[in-house]
């Protein structure tokens, strides 16, 4: 069986069995946080707004990670400080876990404690919804839980660092 069909059997199973929908559970304002490196070693914070999508209460986690590109170009994530450039022994982000009620918005804080002779990194911050399996009405069966993961990439750069640039020009070789 391949890796689409899994998918779409999947998907039919949780559209027979009723479970709720597979949308956005909850919005992330901010997919990417820059944080600037000053001369001083004081901690570099940002807040992110996460809003709740649905008519329901939602339970919300967080936790640090890596990622990196493979060759191909696609992103693989780790463990927080298991990739050379990790920010991961220096990010905390806050609350670790928390409930949302239907439309309101919770504030997460990611903060960043550099080092004297810090040079940037980079890490991750997942915000996590699970969505508890629908009740059946028999009380029988299996179930299925959803978790839905969006990643914040956070990249703390050099104190000398910009943020702009012109293209001059550019050339596309076939392989």
């Amino acid at each position: 069986m391949t890796r689409g069909t899994v998918v779409a059997l999947v998907g039919l199973w949780v559209h027979l069995l009723g479970a709720p929908s597979l949308g956005a559970q909850v919005s992330v304002e901010e997919l990417e946080v820059h944080l600037q490196l000053r001369r001083d070693t004081a901690a570099l914070t940002q807040v992110i707004p996460v809003r709740n999508e649905e008519n329901r209460v939602q339970q919300v986690r967080l936790s640090i990670g890596d990622w990196f590109r493979d060759s191909l170009g696609h992103n693989q994530f780790v463990d927080a400080s298991s990739t050379p450039g990790s920010c991961g022994q220096r990010l905390r982000v806050f609350p670790m876990t928390f409930q949302i009620a239907p439309g309101a918005t919770e504030l997460i804080r990611v903060a960043y404690t550099p080092a004297p002779a810090d040079t940037g990194c980079w890490s991750i911050v997942f915000v996590e919804t699970v969505t508890p399996p629908a009740p059946r009405p028999d009380g029988q069966g299996s179930f299925l839980t959803i978790e839905i993961r969006t990643g914040v990439k956070v990249y703390v750069q050099r104190r000398e660092a910009r943020r702009e640039g012109v293209v001059e020009d550019a050339n596309v070789e076939h392989a």
